[in-house]
């Protein structure tokens, strides 16, 4: 039975030929490089946040030694519209705010929630 099971194995590294062979190699190359670059990445990206942190602590400083408070800008209703997905009349806000047509206004509305869509 023994000699059965290494025959088999024989028999199937017989089928395959060299470009198999050179194939299996490749992708085994490929998926270990892309490993190795997405762990680079992110810990590139812990790196960059630490960074952005150390930046808005040292600002918060610099606004608290200067005496400045720092307040938000309150969102436009026309943004506040289209966060709620009453898109026909956030484009209308829009339009009358920035005096531009409704096309136009539209199109900065389907931007708008592609953007916040797409970022959080």
């Amino acid at each position: 039975m023994r000699l059965d099971r290494r025959l088999e194995l024989a028999m199937l590294l017989a089928v395959l030929e060299f470009m198999d062979y050179l194939v299996i190699g490749v992708l085994i190359v490929v998926l270990a490089s892309g490993t190795t670059i997405a762990s680079r990445r992110s810990a590139s990206n812990a790196a960059a946040g630490e960074r952005l942190r150390r930046i808005e602590d040292k600002l918060n400083l610099l606004l608290d030694h200067s005496g400045i408070t720092y307040v938000p800008r309150q969102k436009e209703r026309w943004q506040r519209l289209a966060e709620s997905n009453d898109k026909a009349n956030a484009a209308k806000e829009y339009s009358e705010a920035h005096s531009v047509s409704l096309e136009e206004a539209q199109d900065v509305i389907d931007q708008y929630i592609a953007d916040i869509t797409r970022t959080g």
